[in-house]
């Protein structure tokens, strides 16, 4: 009887083998194109009806396409063709048990049914082989590195323990009983099962190292950053407060001592002296306090903004030589350059632009 059951597995590999699916991907395509079509113009003058068939005719075939033998039944039915539905009916028939058409189907074989489908245990920790590979970002991100298990080399592993015959004992036994002395079967679960713990086991070791890997790109990330901002700090300590000012970047000592002379009367009064172009005022109140330069009023703007918006290229100049930025904001966002640029001030634009 086991010699019966074994060669009726054979037929069934050679057949699941062999059997092709050209006719059924064909007439699904010329249902979709050409029955279509004939819908159509078949009734056009009725177009509603029309529509609905093709609509039905369209998710008929594309569940076909899906490989859904109830749909190919179905259509076959729908087409009232008495000589499609031997054609089609005796092509159904062959394939009525294929796996290709029955994917809820957990096997193509006995051992799809029998007791050898039991969980997988969980994966064993030691004589493990490192068959895999890890693929990193090119920058070199903080992201954990994908981790791929190359599975051929695994499966090549395991014909090595076959025929070295150091097969893992325990679970070769459990099988063998399982499959009630079918030494066949008991090969072919053992494996796919000696497999997946195989992968399952360094896929795990792999997302380890991936991670311990993402931790010091991180760590070194953070290294990197810590050190180029104390690189900058040395950098503005040795600037004079113009090139701090021109830069746009100034230290916390200088922003701290701007922020205390904000509104105050020296500061009231050089966006005023701006204003009314009292240069000579101007340079001498900049001369005893060059972080005047960078005050605001209430709009949150700068005496270059101020310079800007009264057309004093002259005045402008002399701000930019004191380090004043073109590009600092006011309340609403707007800069001395886009001032220039709203009022048409071309030379302005290109002295604002050059500094």
């Amino acid at each position: 009887m086991k010699v019966k059951d074994n060669k009726i597995n054979d037929n069934q590999e050679e057949y699941i083998k062999d059997i092709g699916f050209q006719w059924w991907v064909v007439w699904a395509w010329l249902g979709l194109t050409v029955g279509n079509l004939y819908t159509f113009f078949a009734l056009r003058d009725i177009m509603g009806l029309a529509v609905v068939l093709i609509v039905i005719n369209s998710v008929l075939i594309v569940m076909i396409l899906k490989f859904n033998k109830y749909a190919f039944l179905v259509a076959t039915i729908l087409s009232l063709n008495p000589l499609l539905w031997i054609i089609n009916g005796i092509y159904l028939k062959r394939r009525w048990r294929h796996p290709k058409v029955n994917a809820q189907s957990s096997s193509t074989t006995n051992i799809a049914t029998s007791s050898c489908n039991n969980p997988i245990q969980p994966p064993p920790t030691h004589g493990i082989t490192n068959f895999a590979k890890i693929v990193t970002s090119e920058n070199h991100s903080t992201i954990p590195p994908k981790a791929t298990v190359d599975v051929d080399h695994v499966y090549a592993e395991i014909a090595k323990e076959l025929e070295d015959g150091v097969a893992d004992k325990g679970l070769w036994i459990r099988l063998f009983a399982e499959c009630g002395g079918d030494e066949r079967q008991t090969k072919v679960l053992y494996i796919k099962q000696r497999a997946d713990r195989l992968i399952a086991t360094e896929r795990s070791l792999l997302e380890k190292a991936a991670f311990e890997q993402a931790k010091r790109l991180a760590q070194a990330a953070r290294e990197r950053a810590a050190e180029s901002a104390r690189l900058e700090k040395l950098r503005l300590e040795k600037l004079s407060l113009k090139e701090q000012l021109i830069e746009g970047n100034i230290t916390e000592e200088l922003s701290n001592k701007l922020s205390t002379i904000l509104n105050t009367p020296m500061a009231v009064a050089v966006l005023k002296k701006v204003r009314l172009n009292n240069f000579s005022e101007v340079s001498t109140m900049l001369d005893e306090e060059p972080l005047l330069v960078a005050v605001t009023n209430n709009d949150g703007e700068t005496p270059l903004h101020i310079a800007v918006d009264e057309h004093n290229q002259e005045m402008a100049r002399f701000l930019l030589e004191r380090g004043a930025t073109a590009y600092a904001k006011n309340i609403y966002g707007v800069t001395p350059l886009e001032y220039a640029e709203n009022s048409r001030q071309s030379e302005m634009v290109e002295l604002l632009t050059v500094r």
